[in-house]
């Protein structure tokens, strides 16, 4: 564990978590204040263009690599922030940008509608028909879906439709830190409480309320976690063991050991919710992002003739 992530977690973090319990914010004021802190770390990596885009009427961005550019692969990515914010343009464009830098591939960021202005279906349909335009647009690139926190969970959640509709799945799948049970059933969420520099129990489940205003919290299309693991692609779960989502993460291995599904979990012994977007401040956060390119390296089914392997 560096020292700056400690510094992190006492002087960046902690006194976030501090606001939260004291203030109470709603999640509009959140949104405002998360973006305006984050401005620090949106800074992206020298060598990625980025322009907006449109993908099947949802907005986002894409990201080229400029030099070393891999065109048999690209990656779709579902940002976090609870369904209420988040972009691919404010919180995680340094994040999507490392990623797509490297691993040498184009990474399409999706801005799905927001809570508490949209909630379910919003941004369950968002993410399906962004990924169905993606994939009409690249019938020939191997595809790479990843995300994190609620991202994360959104994007086991759309994998899980795209299998009982009998559209395509992504070849390799990351999930950073997903959040996977809105019912909020995980022991860690009480057992971590204390330990998680930065997320609590209120916090998401105003969230889940939000999201979940006309479903159900149990149905696997918000609470991937209760879902079918069957069919689904190889997939690499990472999370920290200091958050209180450590279980949304453990259970997945869980309730799929019986599905033939092929999982890697990663847990980061001190790390906090979604480390690997605090790459410009903790030397962890590039190393995980090193890890997922190596992950994907090793999954992919394009060769060195740069072909893909039907």
């Amino acid at each position: 564990m560096s020292v700056r992530n400690v510094l992190m977690r006492w002087f960046i973090l902690r006194p976030t978590q501090i606001f939260y319990r004291i203030f109470h914010p709603g999640a509009l004021l959140l949104r405002f204040f998360i973006d305006t802190a984050s401005l620090p770390g949106r800074i992206p990596p020298f060598g990625v263009k980025r322009e907006r885009c449109d993908f099947g009427g949802i907005p986002g961005t894409k990201f080229t690599p400029k030099k070393n550019l891999n065109e048999k692969q690209i990656m779709v990515y579902l940002h976090g922030g609870g369904y209420s914010f988040g972009s691919s343009r404010t919180t995680h464009r340094a994040l999507i940008a490392n990623l797509a830098k490297r691993m040498s591939i184009v990474s399409y960021g999706i801005d799905y509608r927001l809570t508490p202005e949209c909630p379910f279906p919003a941004a369950f349909d968002d993410a399906g028909s962004a990924w169905d335009a993606i994939v009409s647009a690249n019938p020939d690139k191997e595809i790479i879906l990843a995300g994190d926190s609620a991202g994360g969970g959104l994007s086991l959640a759309l994998m899980m439709d795209l299998k009982r509709s009998g559209r395509q799945l992504p070849a390799t799948c990351v999930l950073m830190s997903p959040w996977t049970d809105l019912t909020l059933s995980g022991e860690s969420i009480e057992t971590h409480k204390k330990r998680d520099p930065f997320l609590t129990p209120r916090i998401l489940q105003m969230y889940s309320s939000l999201y979940c205003v006309d479903i159900d919290t149990k149905d696997w299309r918000v609470s991937p976690l209760f879902g079918d693991f069957s069919g689904l692609p190889p997939t690499l779960v990472m999370v920290g063991d200091r958050e209180i989502l450590l279980d949304d993460t453990l259970r997945i291995k869980e309730f799929s050991s019986n599905s033939g599904m092929e999982l890697e979990v990663d847990v980061w012994a001190e790390m906090v919710h979604v480390w690997m977007g605090f790459i410009p401040f903790i030397p962890e956060g590039k190393k995980a992002i090193s890890r997922i390119a190596q992950w994907v390296e090793l999954h992919s089914k394009v060769d060195s003739n740069d072909s893909v392997i039907v």
